[in-house]
């Protein structure tokens, strides 16, 4: 745990002196097009990750893909890749996405 501590606290010093951040990506991010779960407007993340030093960042809303070109434009503009997704689910046979049965297993 406190070797986990120490590598968060080792890359924001990091950041903060300019230097390159170990290569990570947030593959699961929501934005304000995610109603219900999430706030993150997409310039601020997209200068967040630009901050931390991130190649790429991705996009993952809840069943919509509203924010996708203003994502890929913030991202090419601040020399990140934007990787773009959606959370979708699908239900089982006859189910509904309200059914938990029906989604069991399906990521």
């Amino acid at each position: 745990m406190a070797d986990q501590v120490q590598t968060i606290m080792d890359t924001e010093e990091q950041s903060a002196a300019g230097k390159k951040a170990p290569d990570f990506v947030h593959l699961h991010v929501h934005t304000m097009f995610s109603l219900l779960d999430g706030s993150s407007k997409i310039k601020e993340i997209v200068k967040q990750a630009k901050e931390l030093g991130m190649n790429s960042l991705a996009i993952t809303d809840h069943g919509v893909m509203y924010g996708a070109i203003d994502f890929y434009k913030a991202c090419m503009d601040a020399g990140i890749k934007p990787i773009i997704g959606c959370e979708v689910y699908i239900p089982g046979a006859g189910g509904s996405r309200f059914d938990a049965e029906g989604t069991r297993g399906v990521a």
